[in-house]
């Protein structure tokens, strides 16, 4: 019998590739055998004593496994293609990873294939309506602008709901890099994003840490949950070259419906001036994008490496905006002594120049390019006939004449890198140490001709800034990691560790006036300072700050056990001990516990079920985002006299969220249908917060804790996935998710705060200081607070609700409008693969939230277009007097944000490479065409509904405040991706 059987058993041969190309490492095993072979570098195998009726398994790590009947084939060649579902499985928590499917805790991970396609400088970018209950708002549509990204609601008033990015292992500091935010008497540029130093080219994976079960491993820096970003690392195989790049064509998405000359004419003919110009128009452009990446990756048995190179030029659609960025990156691995000990080393580093146009937060500031172009009167020419600029006032500036003679730009360098070493000191019990890096140097070079006169004070001479931020944070970490099977049905992962970080802050400006002996247009701004000495008349000012170092020890756990691959149990403690609080409250304890049963594997489930998982979690997390130093008392010098800068308060103490959490996750027909349901409710108690200090005091506030004062957030999220089809040569997922959320603040009455927290700055001329919103007991965050706007009288008058029936129009008649907070945020995804093509497509929405449209209130209303301003074509007849009317915040300009867009569209084609390919040297090509920002569907009557502006009160932000911010873009590109 046995010579029967090698008498027909065989040798088969051949090629093993993924879509890149041939597949090093792959494993070939005889089904029901342990007879089985790995490919070499050039994805060839060779496996003897097959046979003919053999079933060959084709397997790699990431990659979906194939049985292949051998049939009598002596040569048989295999394509294994990405398995989305084992990519997904794993996701990475605070110093780990564990399996999707015995995590206890709402985490979910975004990997590289379903990131968001288009144009993107941003990791955020990414996110969008990706993950239930992850709110990533684009504010502005400048090049480099900032995102703002809230996971779960609002959970503080004061100190920030911007998550924790982690980035390699590195928690990065809060804060702005750039100088360019600085306002320095100019206006500051809008906030620019911190996130833009990593190119979204280099990114692997991106988990999203829900509740504070996941999060209580960052304690005082979790309570607006953690986002961590893990980059692209080497595989073991032939080193490969990969190439991406795009080019990109964008136009602004949606223009303001302003009056041509011919219909400014009919509406004011008192002001017509002869001329035919469009100047918001003239101050646009269609603008490009070019974007290339090229890393070089590979590995052996004793380590990996991954290197890149990144560039990205992108114009900005208003003249004279843009942003050029420069990105290096590496990671490497190397192991040592039998695989026993591990060196890992990452680095990202990235040089950016932004260039911005004359923008302020303020509508009603002169010099404000879109506010100069959006007044232009359509009949006045931008242009005198000898060529030279038209002038007319201080509040009136030609926006031609603004780009022409205004300069600024902000160069920020930044690198992030960390090494570690992982030493196997037992069986399941490893030591690791890491130290790492987030340094950064941002300096705003600004300078304004004297011809241009910005400020009357200084009409006769130009202004100069020059100012300079540098970051700086530090990090050394240690742990334990010990994982052992304690009874045969018991297991045990616990982590213990340590960890240092350092965090410093310096920055300077210098600002400088009257520079008449120039005479050129423009004026930039070289070596200046506080002994520059300036001609006729000049004047220079020399500020600087010094935001003192902060430094933060830590301590943490965590123990998971899980018992018969059915029930699992975790429960963390960190201890945190931080400089910026007072001697009373250096330390803070954050613990959280959770549970997990794996519902699934009772003999009760119904067929019908593939997974099935219930999930509770309880914990505590911290908030340390407010200035270091404002616990103590500060002395700095002020013309060279000691002088108190600060009051402290040794009391201060950490602002906690105590967050409940449960959940189910589940899979239906072989996870045909996938998805999850979650219900959360976040506790924040004892706010950070300026507080009035009593007389007598040199100072108005200082920093305190409200002991009354509580910030709930609960909601609900559903999260659902179904493969429609699911073919080898046709496939298409359609996704989507809905995430419900209520906020409210209670006990500020009982803080002192009768009347609440005022925020909401509105700006424009006769409307500066007045206020639009606050936090108000018993209130849901960010609620407006407004004169309710009933109509026009006979005059063409604003008449208003007298609430309090005094028969007059007061403060005393304003009532709660509505919250900026959205009350439900919908995702929904699609993709398709069909033989060599792809599509997907994706969208994103908000509901229930309100926008006040200051553009609206401080430039479109009938008023001026008698004094000469342009306005949209609906201002003309809305009914209002021509003049003498006032009008002041009210729910006039307050309107819906609800708004779906759709936000990427990508169709692709991969021709495959390969010896009888067009071009043998290439082991893939693939081309695309994305849309981006294709439509959006609104009520809203703005530019845009999303918007955010810088404003803020007190240091309380504000929220949907549109304060006629850079426009959005609609682009569409055309990319190719190559492997070598």
């Amino acid at each position: 019998m046995l010579c029967t059987s090698l008498t027909y058993s065989q040798e088969v041969s051949g090629t093993v590739s993924d879509p890149s190309g041939p597949l090093p490492g792959a494993t070939i095993l005889v089904k029901g055998t342990t007879n089985g072979v790995q490919t070499d570098l050039e994805g060839k195998f060779s496996i003897r004593n097959v046979g003919p009726n053999a079933v060959l398994v084709f397997s790699y790590i990431g990659l979906k496994t194939q049985e292949i009947n051998v049939a009598g084939k002596k040569t048989i060649n295999v394509l294994l293609k990405e398995d989305s579902a084992e990519l997904k499985e794993v996701v990475v928590i605070g110093y780990g990873t564990v399996k999707k499917r015995d995590a206890t805790g709402a985490v979910e991970s975004i990997k590289a294939a379903d990131f968001n396609k288009g144009v993107t400088t941003s990791p955020e970018q990414l996110l969008q309506g990706k993950s239930a209950g992850v709110q990533v708002t684009q504010a502005s549509g400048e090049p480099g602008g900032s995102n703002t990204v809230k996971i779960r609601g609002t959970s503080s008033i004061r100190s920030g709901s911007e998550p924790l990015y982690v980035v390699d292992g590195v928690p990065i500091g809060g804060g702005n890099v750039s100088a360019g935010t600085t306002d320095v008497g100019v206006g500051a540029q809008t906030a620019r994003n911190p996130l833009n130093f990593i190119n979204p080219s280099d990114i692997a994976s991106m988990d999203v840490l829900k509740d504070a079960s996941a999060t209580a491993i960052y304690g005082s820096r979790g309570a607006n949950g953690v986002i961590i970003i893990t980059t692209k690392k080497g595989v073991k195989g032939a080193g490969q070259l990969t190439l991406n790049t795009s080019y990109t064509v964008a136009k602004i998405a949606k223009d303001y419906d302003l009056l041509n000359a011919a219909q400014f004419k009919a509406a004011n003919s008192t002001a017509d001036f002869g001329s035919n110009v469009n100047a918001f128009d003239a101050i646009l452009r269609t603008a490009a994008t070019k974007q290339v990446d090229l890393a070089y990756s590979g590995g052996g048995d004793n380590g990996t490496y991954r290197y890149s190179m990144g560039y990205t030029d992108q114009e900005g659609i208003v003249k004279n905006t843009g942003l050029t960025k420069y990105n290096l990156g590496a990671g490497i691995t190397h192991n040592m002594f039998d695989n026993k000990l591990k060196f890992e080393g990452n680095i990202q580093t990235s040089f950016i120049h932004d260039q911005a146009t004359s923008l302020s937060d303020n509508v009603g500031a002169e010099g404000d390019l879109f506010v100069s172009a959006v007044k232009w009167n359509p009949t006045r020419a931008f242009f005198n006939p000898d060529g030279s600029y038209v002038k007319i006032s201080n509040n009136q500036r030609n926006p031609m004449d603004l780009l022409d003679r205004y300069t600024d730009y902000t160069n920020t360098a930044r690198i992030l890198g960390n090494v570690s070493a992982t030493y196997k000191l037992a069986k399941g019990l490893d030591y690791k140490i890491g130290v790492g890096v987030d340094y950064s140097s941002s300096n705003r070079n600004v300078g304004m001709s004297k011809l241009l006169g910005i400020d009357p004070a200084t009409s006769n001479g130009g202004i100069a800034v020059k100012s300079y931020v540098t970051r700086s944070n530090y990090l050394v970490e240690q742990t334990l990691n010990y994982t052992t099977d304690i009874t045969k049905e018991l297991k045990l992962n616990a982590i213990g560790g340590y960890s240092f970080q350092k965090f410093s802050n310096q920055g300077n400006t210098f600002i400088g006036t009257g520079f008449g002996q120039y005479t050129d247009q423009k004026y930039y701004l070289k070596n200046i300072t506080a002994a520059t000495n300036f001609a006729i008349s000049g004047a220079n000012a020399q500020t600087a700050y010094f935001d003192p170092s902060n430094k933060l020890q830590s301590y943490f756990g965590r123990a998971i056990l899980t018992y018969s691959d059915k029930y699992i149990f975790s429960a963390v403690l960190r201890r945190d001990g931080s400089s910026k609080f007072g001697s009373s409250n250096k330390y803070g304890t954050f613990p959280a516990l959770s549970l997990a049963w794996k519902v699934i594997q009772e003999s009760f489930v119904p067929k019908v079920f593939s997974d099935l998982k219930l999930r509770a979690g309880w914990g505590i997390t911290g908030n340390q985002e407010f200035p270091a130093g404002a616990a103590s008392t500060l002395v700095k010098p002020v013309e060279g006299v000691p002088t108190i800068s600060n009051i402290g308060n040794p009391n201060l103490k950490w602002e906690q969220t105590a967050q409940y959490s449960a959940g189910i996750d589940f899979g239906i027909l072989d996870n045909k249908l996938t998805g999850s349901f979650d219900y959360y409710k976040k506790v924040t108690s004892d706010p950070l917060l300026q507080v009035p200090v009593a007389d007598p005091s040199l100072y108005a506030t200082k920093w305190a804790n409200l002991p009354n004062t509580e910030i709930t957030s609960q909601g609900v999220e559903i999260a659902l996935n179904y493969k429609i089809i699911d073919k080898d040569d046709f496939s298409w997922d359609l996704g989507g998710n809905i995430a419900f959320n209520k906020g409210k603040v209670k006990g500020l009455i009982a803080d002192g705060y009768p009347t609440g927290i005022v925020t909401g700055t509105i700006s424009g001329q006769g409307l500066s200081g007045t206020i639009a919103q606050g936090h108000f007991d018993g209130q849901s965050t960010y609620t407006f607070n407004l004169l309710q706007f009933t109509g026009f009288d006979s005059n063409g008058k604003s008449t208003y609700k007298d609430l309090n029936g005094d028969n007059q129009i007061t403060d005393a008649d304003r009532t709660f409008s509505g919250s900026a907070n959205p009350k439900f945020n919908v995702g929904l995804n699609t993709s398709m693969h069909y033989k060599n093509w792809d599509f997907v497509a994706s969208g994103y929405g908000a509901y229930g939230q309100k926008i006040y449209n200051n553009t609206e209130n401080a430039l479109f209303v009938r008023g001026l277009l008698t004094t000469g301003n342009n306005v949209p074509a609906y201002v003309v007849n809305n009914g209002e007097a021509t003049s003498g009317n006032s009008n002041g915040a009210s729910t006039r300009f307050l309107k819906s944000g609800d708004f779906f867009r759709l936000s990427n569209v990508q169709i692709g084609y991969t021709f495959k490479g390969g010896e009888k390919s067009f071009a043998p040297w290439i082991k893939s090509l693939r081309v695309y065409l994305t849309g981006s920002n294709l439509f959006v569907i609104t009520p809203y009557n703005g530019l845009d509904p999303e918007v955010n502006s810088n404003k803020q009160y007190n240091g309380i932000p504000s929220l949907g405040i549109d304060y006629a911010t850079y426009p959005k873009s609609r682009s569409f590109a055309f990319g190719l991706n190559v492997n070598l």
